[in-house]
């Protein structure tokens, strides 16, 4: 958890941070010991290849413990309002929602905008989860809270480490871009995030309540392009999500 300056909180997704060498060196003598009491109750001698198929069993198992324990604590950073959905769960009344759930599952980059309450913010965390399971390293993150991050490196910090950071992620979702929030500067260090990324080809999802042309306007019509260019640009003009699942 980053804890902030002025109260704020952010919480980064764990990374992925199994070390193969170092599990490795670890078991290495653990799995000699057990093939030396094999030994020693069978008086049969062990061969290398059981040596070597037991480390692999070993290292595979201490990496699928791994893998449960990082998603768990992965998910432990989705609010518990979205916690437990998946795609699965997303209520698809028409074929252009279906076509937007698979794009979603794509990994690809995409701009979401629309009205509120239209499931955005939904699809964002099934979309986060999905890659996740996918193996990828992907975060979700407010635009207030990036430009908190940027603002507050002002101080002592570096805004380009930040920078640096978000550009790691193979996805990653701003949500809530809008007018009210962020100056021109923070604004600028968001346009060199989404730059960076495009350089790097790694997929950015956008998401905004405003209209197109506000959310053209707010990051630039360069930045715009740029996510676009790589992925979709979607419009939710339909019913209140949270009225249809309410039915």
């Amino acid at each position: 958890m980053q804890q902030q300056e002025d109260g704020m909180s952010f919480e980064l997704c764990p990374k992925d941070n199994f070390n193969v060498n170092a599990v490795e060196q670890e078991v290495s003598s653990k799995v000699y010991n057990l093939l030396f009491e094999k030994e020693r109750k069978t008086n049969k001698p062990t061969t290398n290849e059981e040596y070597v198929q037991l480390l692999r069993e070993t290292i595979r198992g201490r990496r699928i413990a791994f893998d449960q324990q990082l998603f768990s604590s992965r998910l432990e950073t989705i609010p518990l309002r979205y916690r437990n959905y998946t795609f699965e769960d997303y209520q698809c009344e028409s074929v252009k929602d279906k076509q937007i759930v698979e794009h979603m599952k794509s990994g690809q980059s995409a701009i979401l905008y629309g009205a509120n309450g239209t499931g955005k913010t939904m699809l964002a965390y099934c979309a986060i989860r999905y890659q996740w399971e996918a193996g990828k390293y992907a975060q979700y993150i407010l635009a207030a809270d990036f430009f908190d991050l940027i603002r507050n490196s002002f101080n002592g910090g570096d805004p380009l480490k930040v920078l640096k950071d978000f550009t790691a992620f193979d996805y990653l979702v701003v949500d809530e871009i809008d007018k009210k929030h962020g100056t021109q500067t923070e604004y600028v260090y968001l346009y060199r995030l989404i730059n960076e990324r495009y350089n790097e080809m790694k997929a950015t999802v956008l998401i905004s309540n405003s209209s197109r042309k506000d959310l053209e306007n707010v990051v630039g019509i360069s930045a715009f392009s740029r996510v676009a260019g790589d992925g979709k640009i979607i419009e939710f003009d339909g019913e209140d999500y949270r009225k249809r699942r309410a039915k």
